[in-house]
């Protein structure tokens, strides 16, 4: 048997995913409640920027291994899916707030929070708000009586 197909089957090997997977003592170390603190703190603060699992971690003062383990021990989810349902937030809000005759537009809304596929932004928002985001910007009065 090659080197190369030993590589493969040591790749594929239980003990070689736990290895990736399992988080480290420094990681477990550092995932305490100030340093997601931090995270979240820089990820309301550039919402609207384009942010990195490496920029949340830096901004943290921690890897980006210790920044995923903080947010799945002590929120059960993700940096990135956490920085996704706070743009989901603003964007939600700002719909809400759009004048409904204005030249705004779902799509402008979207974009600007970091959606740039809209069937997925318009089933994630229908998902979570009950409605599509079209009919959130049309009845603006109804929105802010749902919040």
């Amino acid at each position: 048997m090659g080197s190369s197909a030993r590589r493969g089957r040591l790749s594929t090997s239980p003990d070689a995913k736990a290895a990736y997977t399992e988080p480290t003592a420094s990681d477990r170390n550092d995932a305490h409640p100030a340093t997601l603190g931090r995270a979240l703190a820089y990820i309301d603060e550039h919402a609207d920027k384009p942010i990195t699992p490496a920029g949340i971690a830096a901004a943290a003062h921690v890897t980006i291994r210790s920044l995923q383990y903080a947010f799945r021990r002590h929120l059960n989810t993700t940096p990135l899916a956490h920085l996704r349902r706070v743009r989901l937030s603003r964007a939600h809000e700002e719909l809400l707030e759009a004048d409904p005759f204005s030249d705004t537009t779902v799509m402008d809304i979207a974009t600007r929070w970091g959606f740039f596929h809209m069937g997925r932004f318009a089933a994630l928002y229908r998902d979570t708000y009950g409605r599509t985001p079209r009919l959130a910007l049309a009845d603006k009065n109804e929105g802010q009586k749902t919040l």
